[in-house]
């Protein structure tokens, strides 16, 4: 059975994020059908090999098993609220399937040895950072420009449906890299909190230094490509965390971490001028800054309603969560305050039960990842994407394994 598992959760994982890959390797065009009946078939194995019923039968006492059912329960009482106001939807559907039931799939990642889902991640991050370097040096390098335009915007429109608006986008006049994700939010989600979990790794294990140092900083430099500033500084935020996070060898170790940043930002800013670019975009009294907090022109009793009961887009009762780009008040405003702290529980059971039980360096490093990932938040929602969330609950599950007693 473990290695039925061990098969099911490296085809959750690849085929969630690669998905375009896959297709582009086939010569399929990608097209919301396709995307939607994959990301379903996904949520088939996951009901069916994580087995939610036996474990909601059984009655376990374990609170990870229970906030799970929790959250689940408010998610059917949100579901069954949005389509009493607006029918069923593709849009309530997607949303169910990822906020209230992907968190299932942590029941099968927590039966599959560290060691796989460890080496699936690699693979994941390698080829999305592969794409985002070539990405990048054919739209700023070579053959840049036009011709550069022209082979991005081919590509790009083979990966993602044409029902999505998305278009080449820049900072200045660099080009920001999509990546095989279709989407520099995406991509650059994906490599913030697994280069945080991968930089743990290196830390914690004595072999393949070498090989995992140059992913690493593979790594880095697509994340720095895709230029999405919140998810870069999401990274640098883990990046200081974990460094710090033990004395020994600390003072190699920020050698090593730090001197990756410096080389790579040199040669970002020395070719691109990428600091004339980046930085206004850093500036409070900008119009990014200033975009970021925008609240909407509702009322402070209309978005605290909207927080109570949910369904703003449904409602129209506020629109703080239509102007936010702050995801977790978008969370908030769509679900409610109920179905948003049940979901808030379940994301932060790793940091909660790593306190509790003070379980050592070894899942000190992968509950790190997994803060990272929360934090993501705070600027759009790429981790309930089915890009990101299967690789985050299965980091997930790897940073609670030993406190839930499950064999590596």
């Amino acid at each position: 059975m473990n290695n039925i598992l061990k098969i099911i959760s490296v085809l959750i994982l690849t085929i969630s994020s690669l998905r375009s890959l896959i297709l582009f390797a086939l010569n399929i065009n990608a097209s919301s059908s396709i995307n939607y009946s994959s990301t379903i078939i996904l949520f088939i194995l996951i009901i069916i090999f994580s087995k939610p019923v036996i474990v909601f039968f059984e009655r376990n006492t374990n609170n990870l098993y229970q906030i799970i059912l929790i959250n689940f329960a408010a998610g059917i009482i949100w579901f069954t609220t949005s389509c009493l106001i607006n029918g069923f939807s593709t849009g309530s559907i997607r949303e169910f399937l990822m906020i209230f039931v992907a968190p299932f799939s942590i029941l099968i990642f927590l039966n599959v040895n560290k060691s796989t889902i460890c080496n699936t991640v690699k693979f994941i991050v390698l080829i999305i950072s592969l794409s985002c370097l070539l990405d990048f040096t054919v739209s700023n390098f070579f053959p840049g420009g036009i011709i550069g335009a022209e082979i991005k915007n081919y590509y790009l429109m083979k990966i993602t449906p044409p029902e999505t608006d998305i278009v080449p986008a820049r900072i200045g006049n660099l080009v920001r890299s999509h990546g095989i994700t279709g989407s520099y939010h995406d991509s650059a989600n994906i490599l913030t909190f697994t280069l945080i979990f991968l930089i743990g790794d290196f830390f914690e294990k004595k072999s393949s230094k070498i090989l995992n140092m140059l992913l690493i900083f593979l790594g880095i430099f697509a994340l720095i490509t895709t230029l999405s500033l919140a998810n870069v500084i999401a990274f640098f935020v883990g990046l200081l965390i974990i460094n710090f996070s033990a004395t020994k060898y600390l003072i190699a170790r920020t050698i090593l971490s730090f001197g990756f940043i410096y080389v790579i930002l040199f040669f970002f800013n020395s070719n691109f001028n990428l600091f004339e670019y980046v930085l206004p975009q850093l500036d409070p009294t900008g119009v990014k800054f200033q975009a970021m907090l925008n609240t909407g022109s509702s009322t402070a009793i209309q978005n605290i309603i909207s927080f109570i009961f949910g369904h703003e887009n449904l409602t129209n009762i506020s629109n703080i969560g239509y102007f936010s780009e702050a995801a977790f008040v978008v969370l908030l405003s769509n679900l409610g305050i109920i179905p948003f702290i049940t979901l808030m529980l379940l994301l932060l059971y790793p940091i909660y039960n790593y306190l509790k039980n003070n379980s050592g360096h070894n899942n000190l490093y992968n509950v790190i990842a997994v803060s990272i990932a929360i934090l993501t938040l705070w600027h759009y929602g790429s981790l309930f994407r089915s890009t990101s969330i299967f690789i985050f609950y299965a980091i997930y599950s790897l940073s609670i394994k030993k406190m839930n007693r499950v064999n590596d």
